[in-house]
């Protein structure tokens, strides 16, 4: 009678085991589809760029904004102090970087002079050429 008892008990050892490693399967999957869920939600922020010049406002949702002369880039300024392709904006680890391309008479955060890519914040003056946009996050 106790070999019988023994083969029970081993059995409901055995099947609350399995149940316990499929609770918890079931709770990482949930938390891992609920995390990228909210990495879907968690979109990319606008940011606009207001002329301050004649306060032209250009709002952009895009990882890459491209800033110059031609007429091809998405901020297009028409002024001869621009590069063709001046500069570049972009969106990384949830924050908006500027990058100068190498243009000719540089470009500037809050009148400091831009050389590597650099991290922008609401309120900074960027200026590219003799253009000045305020930035808006």
């Amino acid at each position: 009678m106790s070999a019988i008892i023994i083969l029970i008990l081993r059995a409901l050892l055995a099947l609350c085991l399995y149940g316990f490693l499929g609770f918890v399967t079931w709770v990482q999957w949930r938390n891992l589809y609920e995390s990228q869920i909210g990495k879907d939600k968690n979109l990319m922020p606008f940011i606009s760029l207001i002329n301050q010049a004649d306060k032209n406002k250009r709002e952009f949702n895009q990882p890459d904004i491209y800033i110059g002369r031609e007429s091809t880039s998405d901020l297009s300024i028409n002024n001869e102090t621009i590069s063709l392709q001046h500069a570049r904006i972009f969106y990384k680890n949830d924050q908006w970087l500027l990058e100068d391309l190498n243009s000719t008479n540089g470009s500037y955060i809050n009148d400091e002079r831009v050389f590597t890519p650099t991290i922008l914040v609401a309120g900074d003056l960027v200026s590219f050429g003799n253009e000045i946009f305020e930035v808006v996050v």
